[in-house]
């Protein structure tokens, strides 16, 4: 066997003496019929004969074989084979960020050079098999076999929950766990998805799948897809069709979209909290160029692929300081510099604006109270083209996320000394802010104090580069003047928002003295959104994550505020922009009003805004409430504070507000829609998309709608050329994340164009985009604001 065995003996794992060496007699083959002789949707087709033996031997197996008397093991296997770069981005949130926060698992990554001298049963099929994503399918069950454990998929992520405790009920019956993929309307019957498998070594199933593969390889490879080779479809047959005993998870558990993501940066994650994965489709996306731009190797010093590269965006590795050769200041005076760093990340910084009204607070502000300190602003032309730890995590071209943008702050006092204050964080008044810590590294949110090349910090930052510390510390803190005694203020928001925004310029009124946040949890977008409106209204802005965090808040200050329960707000920027005169209005009319609600109303027959009193203390039946906006000291008046500390949710202040309507001076703002949400947005649509292909590509696109048949199919619209309903000329739908898919066709029905809009919180973003001339794509951009 190949050295392979040895260092997973070594590891803990489970090694069979053998193939068939389960401590049970096994079937001698997989006796497979009909191949070929029907439609492969057939289920008589390649039917498996013997399956009752194999059922014998799997009840043999988890009653008798030594290897099913221990739970499945908890290894995580995955797999990269071939010339493609590996993607790095999705394989770290297995191997660092999973074993990092969950004890107890291993993981293994298998490539070329692993699989190059290992023992298989179709090692000749393994060999001569072209495609990669073949030779993968072959090779997990291989593994599986031998070793046990999860098998997962590369192109998929983890969402940070345990699969052990999806494992429960295999470990206690069957011994094997797989799921279903999305159903699609394509298929006749569901699939069952091959992209994780978890099983105990020496399953019967899985040498029943690879005897099954061996046996119909030759004959359907040549004419058929992998998938009903080796893939999804050929495990769907021996599994399903022949009712073989399986644990099957619910299917969103590991697949809750269908793999094609050709954006993946169009997914939120977070909107999944009962996933414990998620698939992006490396093939079937086609997504190779997305990873080529994308991604981002935290292991890149140990990585095979990664290890060789030298021309990273920021720079050099730097090693970390080892026993012999530790930082210049271990053992020296840990006095730290007074000196002030700030980030600013926006890569075209000289036509940006920084927030100068926030900045200045330091550089201005507190060290004319403090003139012993020094303040610096680091660029990207600052930063680049120099040494750094976590190199590869830092990026030029592209959004760094919170870690890494804490990882690059944390480098940044390391090299220099001093104290790191995130953009988001101000200096008001009183206090003494930064100034109390003097001596040593201390990460004290949202403040980062360190001593030029500090033994301590250089360890911080290597702990969370490797994973060992899955906690990365939280810089985005919210910090009231009133309840911090340093004065300073911050804003929950951190640096890899805060750093990436260009700052308007000027101010306009709003009408009340602070933002409050509450839309838990929200986006990066909403985040961003949420504090550009805050400069701009030159307002505290907070984003609060708890309910109680939210009745501390109005409890501690009775000021009029703005409350955000619905990120939906930050999509409708007509409606924001008639906050201040319909706080003012609402002012002249009524001087004692306790709140204001944010909502928008459908299928009203208008298209107008306007600001009434309610007539009843529920919600209207097609609106949807975004927040609330409440007069100073209204709170009290309104919920009181007993009802503020039974808050769960946000959103519940709406609700305590409506039931006061008649006594306590509460009104709609609203605006009003003819349609329904869904023509409303695909109608609004239009004029996105229309704008969209004449700025990036400058070609016009079929939009007119009237005069034309149309037809609505829940969120799909058609637009048809002729009244036969025989041309299509266009057809648009839209979803509740307030993206739109539009695609155009020609007179003789050949694409025109397409794309898929995110109508924006900040701005529109193309997420992707085509243009056809002669069935050939002629212009194609991807992630573009307009």
């Amino acid at each position: 066997m190949g050295d392979r065995f040895g260092v997973a003996m070594a590891a803990g794992l489970t090694v069979p003496a053998s193939y068939l060496d389960v401590g049970i007699k096994l079937p001698d083959d997989v006796h497979v019929a009909d191949i070929g002789k029907f439609g492969n949707w057939d289920g008589r087709e390649c039917r498996v004969e013997n399956a009752h033996e194999w059922k014998d031997a799997i009840r043999e197996y988890l009653a008798h074989s030594p290897l099913a008397r221990q739970d499945i093991p908890k290894v995580i296997h995955q797999i990269w084979i071939g010339p493609r770069e590996a993607p790095c981005v999705w394989l770290d949130s297995w191997r660092i960020e999973y074993l990092g926060r969950f004890s107890g698992w291993k993981y293994e990554l298998w490539s070329d050079s692993e699989v190059h001298s290992m023992d298989m049963v179709n090692r000749d099929l393994y060999d001569k098999e072209q495609k990669y994503q073949c030779k993968a399918d072959i090779l997990r069950l291989e593994l599986l076999y031998k070793y046990g454990g999860v098998y997962i998929d590369a192109d998929m992520v983890s969402l940070g929950k345990d699969l052990s405790e999806v494992m429960v009920d295999a470990n206690n019956s069957t011994k094997f766990m797989i799921s279903y993929e999305p159903d699609t309307k394509d298929k006749p019957y569901s699939v069952i998805g091959n992209s994780i498998i978890a099983v105990t070594p020496g399953h019967p199933l899985i040498l029943m799948l690879i005897l099954y593969i061996r046996k119909i390889y030759d004959h359907k490879r040549p004419y058929h897809g992998v998938e009903w080779v080796t893939g999804p479809l050929a495990a769907t047959k021996v599994l399903v069709h022949q009712n073989m005993p399986f644990s099957c998870r619910p299917t969103n558990e590991f697949y809750p979209l269908f793999h094609f993501v050709p954006n993946p940066d169009a997914i939120d994650l977070s909107k999944f909290p009962r996933s414990y994965a998620f698939q992006f489709g490396y093939t079937c996306s086609g997504l190779e160029n997305w990873i080529a731009q994308n991604n981002r190797c935290r292991k890149a010093v140990e990585c095979s692929i990664h290890s060789k590269k030298t021309d990273w965006e920021f720079g050099r590795f730097k090693p970390f300081p080892t026993s012999e050769r530790k930082s210049r200041r271990d053992g020296e005076s840990q006095l730290v510099p007074k000196v002030i760093h700030q980030i600013y990340l926006e890569p075209d910084a000289r036509s940006c604006n920084k927030p100068e009204r926030w900045t200045m607070t330091w550089y201005g502000k507190f060290c004319s109270q403090h003139p012993e300190y020094e303040y610096r602003m680091h660029c990207i032309d600052d930063l680049v083209n120099s040494e750094y730890f976590c190199v590869n995590l830092y990026s030029t071209s592209k959004r760094m996320d919170a870690t890494a943008v804490t990882l690059l702050a944390m480098e940044i006092v390391y090299k220099y000394g001093g104290v790191y204050v995130p953009l988001g964080c101000t200096f008001e008044s009183g206090g003494d802010a930064v100034a109390q810590h003097s001596m040593g590294f201390k990460i004290d949110a949202p403040f980062i104090f360190s001593p030029a090349e500090d033994t301590e910090c250089a360890s911080r930052i290597k702990q969370i580069y490797n994973g060992l510390s899955p906690d990365v510390p939280s810089l985005a803190t919210v910090v009231t003047p009133q309840q911090d005694g340093r004065g300073v203020a911050m804003r929950g928001v951190g640096d890899s928002v805060a750093a990436y925004m260009d700052y308007p310029l000027w101010s306009r009124f709003l009408g009340t003295e602070m933002i409050i946040n509450a839309a838990f949890p929200s986006s990066a977008l909403c985040d961003e959104v949420m504090l550009l409106w805050g400069y701009d209204s030159n307002v505290q802005t907070y984003k609060l994550e708890s309910a109680s965090a939210v009745a501390e808040l109005l409890s501690e200050h009775p000021a009029r505020c703005v409350i955000v329960t619905d990120e939906e707000l930050c999509r409708y920027r007509a409606f924001r922009d008639c906050i201040p005169s319909m706080i003012i209005d609402l002012d002249k009319k009524d001087p004692d009003w306790s709140a204001m609600l944010l909502s928008v109303e459908w299928e009203t027959g208008l298209h107008v805004t306007e600001c009434y009193r309610p007539s009843m203390s529920v919600r209207a039946s097609a609106a949807r409430y975004f927040g609330l906006v409440l007069n100073q000291k209204a709170a009290n008046r309104l919920f009181g504070s007993d009802e503020l500390r039974k808050l769960t949710m946000s959103e519940q202040l709406i609700d305590l507000a409506l039931q006061r309507y008649e006594d306590c001076g509460v009104y709609v703002a609203v605006q009003k829609f003819e349609h329904t949400k869904v023509l409303a947005d695909m109608y609004a649509g239009i004029h996105t998309i229309q704008y969209a292909f004449e700025k990036l590509a400058n070609h016009s696109p079929p939009t007119e709608i009237s005069g034309h048949p149309v037809e609505q199919y829940g969120s799909m619209l058609k637009v048809f050329r002729d009244s036969n309903r025989n041309n299509i000329m266009l057809e648009m739908s839209a979803d509740d994340s307030g993206r739109v898919m539009y695609r155009a066709w020609n007179e003789d029905n050949a694409v025109n164009c397409e794309a898929k809009i995110l109508r924006g919180m900040r701005t529109d973003i193309v997420e992707w985009m085509r243009v056809y001339y002669n069935h050939q794509v002629v212009f194609e951009a991807n992630n573009k604001p307009i």
